[in-house]
């Protein structure tokens, strides 16, 4: 019997998630906003642990926004910054 071909799963990545990986990274996302990297992992945590459950703070969406068109990062837009995204694998 022929091997079933795997189709490439995608995941739903929330707005923390999506920034960090597009900046490749928490410590270069903390480095660049001028952050502990303990901040940045905290955004990635469940609110049950103390994180904000994927969400980014207010006061560094405009920052984010900032760096990221001075870096080129066209993939971070206001849609990412409040929605996440999804990426495939």
């Amino acid at each position: 019997m022929p091997k079933r071909q795997s189709k490439p799963h995608a995941k739903r990545q929330n707005p923390a998630e999506a920034v960090i990986d597009i900046f490749g990274g928490q410590a270069a996302l903390a480095r660049a906003l001028g952050l502990h990297r303990s901040t940045v992992c905290r955004w990635t945590m469940p609110v049950s642990k103390r994180g904000t459950g994927g969400r980014i703070p207010g006061a560094a969406k405009d920052r984010i926004m900032e760096l990221a068109c001075k870096r080129g990062l066209t993939d971070i837009t206001y849609d990412v910054l409040y929605k996440g995204r999804v990426k495939s694998q």
